[in-house]
């Protein structure tokens, strides 16, 4: 959820209070993943190939079991690769 909301730059939940949101995290459920056409506040400046790229980390990192979640090295690791794609793109505009 972290990830999410450092992207999102927002709350995840609109349920009402944190039993709420906790019973249906374990249920399996998760907010969406927003794209741009939904008026997200999604950092605009992500290429949708980086923006998939992050979709599927968070969902990686959701999944219901521990053991195909990612570690949190790889997490970061996959975040290095993805800001250095983008930094290698605005470079190469300039």
């Amino acid at each position: 959820m972290v990830l999410w909301a450092l992207f999102a730059q927002r709350h995840p939940w609109d349920w009402d209070g944190a039993a709420e949101a906790l019973k249906r995290t374990v249920a399996g459920n998760r907010p969406s993943l927003p794209d741009r056409s939904e008026g997200s506040q999604w950092p605009r400046r992500l290429k949708s190939y980086r923006l998939g790229r992050v979709h599927r980390l968070i969902r990686r990192c959701w999944s219901q079991s521990i053991n195909d979640r990612p570690t949190a090295v790889a997490v970061l690791i996959e975040l290095n690769a993805i800001i250095a794609t983008q930094q290698e793109q605005q470079q190469q505009a300039q």
